[in-house]
């Protein structure tokens, strides 16, 4: 083989060489970013539940504990908002209706490699907040007076009230149950209106929503058997269709099933 030909196999192994050295360098930042893409903190879900008062415990739920953040608060509009580094959402919805005491909503938004998580309020509330494993804790409200509940979704209009009574009660065995009475109602503007008249102030409400069921879960509580029933409210011409109250395990749990 001739001198120029020795040469040019030379060159083609050197670039060959090299080329294997760069994909090989390739491979690595892929399998760096495919490791940091794992890892990284993702926000699984947001929830809420209702405290005593009008206060109102906020979850949010990650998939490892949440990295440092500031809390910054403003006036007007009346908003505590945070900001997570470097967190990721798989939110199915941005925005969270709450509608209890002062707690509008808490609103999800990723962006620039970062979550910004928004409470919007009616006014200006104390707040607390802390970190327990993988989830975020956040408690908005005073705490004192009636306790109000209520949640709103995909344009319905749906709300749950829990009202503390004191010798108001429709039920005569009322001293010896948390729940003494539940009653629907049709709204001013056509929204559907459960009353939960309750006999203890400290019970705790897991106000949720499943599709287009809204439940909420009454912990330890004791309903006399008349209140176990379904109550067709169709004709009400409201949101809701079906109100369905239970016992599970220990707790009360009252069931909305809503138009689709």
């Amino acid at each position: 083989m001739s001198s120029w030909g020795m040469k040019k196999i030379q060159q083609y192994r050197g670039a060959r060489a090299m080329f294997t050295r760069q994909f090989k360098s390739l491979l690595v930042i892929v399998a760096v970013f495919t490791s940091m893409s794992l890892t990284a903190t993702e926000i699984k879900d947001i929830n809420f539940n209702v405290l005593p008062g009008d206060k109102v415990l906020i979850r949010v739920e990650m998939d490892s504990p949440p990295p440092a953040f500031n809390e910054i608060t403003t006036e007007n509009p009346a908003r505590i908002w945070m900001d997570f580094e470097g967190v990721s959402s798989a939110l199915a919805r941005k925005t969270h209706s709450i509608g209890i005491g002062a707690t509008r909503s808490v609103t999800a938004i990723e962006a620039g490699g970062k979550t910004r998580l928004v409470v919007n309020l009616v006014e200006m509330v104390p707040f607390s907040s802390k970190i327990e494993g993988n989830d975020l804790l956040l408690t908005v409200g005073y705490g004192q007076g009636e306790q109000v509940a209520s949640t709103g979704f995909n344009g319905s209009k749906t709300s749950i009230d829990s009202t503390t009574q004191a010798n108001q009660n429709t039920n005569s065995n009322a001293s010896a149950e948390d729940i003494s009475n539940i009653d629907f109602r049709r709204g001013e503007q056509g929204e559907g209106r459960i009353v939960v008249s309750l006999n203890n102030s400290n019970l705790g409400i897991d106000l949720r929503q499943e599709g287009r069921t809204v439940i909420a879960d009454f912990v330890n509580a004791e309903i006399s058997n008349n209140l176990i029933r379904k109550l067709d409210v169709i004709d009400f011409a409201t949101p809701a269709k079906l109100v369905t109250t239970s016992r599970v395990g220990g707790n009360v749990l009252l069931a909305i099933d809503t138009l689709d």
